[in-house]
């Protein structure tokens, strides 16, 4: 099984993220590409707290101008190093909160099953797993293809002598540091768990989906000399062990759960 979040501009997401064109009225289409030109003119940051792009027309939700909300990505030891230091987790140093969100990403949940021959035809053996919600899926693994662009510094207005580090950069330097940390750390009582990384991600399907992980395969990225200024084929592969709320459940509750949580990221707000 496999789902699959297409690109946005990234400019964009919180005007976009989880749309397909196809299947929206044409008036409807309209006004939206109205309003993100409006939006890209005015210059309106795509910053997670972001009031301006509040929506005008009463007639609608506005979740298609929502601020985006950013994805964050951490370890459970650097959870702990910042509880220690009294402070959250999206304040620490160690923590990833994109200033871009992943441009797509594919969820791959293959089924606890075998099929073998026999005489008569096939015969499908499922096995459930009755520590995991009694589900038929095994561990999953999530493709996260990350946004990249530019790398020059950043100019300040107000001071053109000043040149700030790209935040964009920033992430891809921190997302090194995170995968290769250790497998395993002690927590507070001293016990030796599994470190895993934590991705909270935030898209139109999945509102407030955590994601316990493992890094796989490979560290993508690259640069091209016909375009130096650019990052670009930064990618992710991660296995994935738990989910809050969980998607490893045969016990026929993860329409309700999610139905709920769609339609509470939906509700209109002032």
């Amino acid at each position: 099984m496999a789902i699959g979040i297409f690109p946005n501009n990234p400019a964009q997401q919180g005007a976009q993220e989880g749309y397909n064109n196809s299947v929206l009225p044409s008036n409807r289409l309209t006004e939206m590409q109205n309003s993100l030109q409006q939006q890209n003119g005015n210059q309106v940051p795509y910053a997670p707290n972001n009031q301006n792009t509040k929506h005008n027309d009463d007639n609608y939700s506005d979740f298609d101008r929502r601020p985006r909300k950013a994805w964050s990505m951490y370890t459970l030891a650097s959870k702990k190093k910042a509880l220690d230091a009294g402070t959250s987790i999206y304040n620490f140093d160690e923590c990833i909160n994109f200033y871009c969100n992943p441009s797509q990403y594919t969820f791959d949940f293959p089924y606890r099953q075998t099929v073998a021959k026999a005489k008569g035809g096939m015969v499908v053996h499922t096995f459930r797993d009755i520590h995991r919600s009694n589900t038929n899926l095994d561990f999953g693994t999530i493709q996260i293809t990350f946004e990249s662009g530019s790398i020059l510094p950043r100019m300040y207005k107000d001071s053109p002598s000043e040149r700030g580090f790209p935040e964009g950069l920033g992430n891809y330097y921190k997302y090194l540091d995170i995968v290769q940390q250790d497998k395993v750390y002690r927590n507070s009582e001293n016990v030796i768990e599994s470190n895993y990384v934590v991705i909270e991600m935030n898209t139109l399907a999945f509102p407030k989906l955590v994601l316990y992980v493992y890094p796989i395969d490979k560290v993508g990225n690259g640069e091209n000399v016909d375009n130096v200024v650019e990052l670009t084929e930064w990618t992710g592969n991660f296995q994935i062990f738990k989910t809050e709320p969980s998607i490893f459940s045969g016990n026929g509750d993860i329409f309700t759960t999610f139905r709920n949580s769609y339609r509470q990221n939906i509700q209109k707000r002032d």
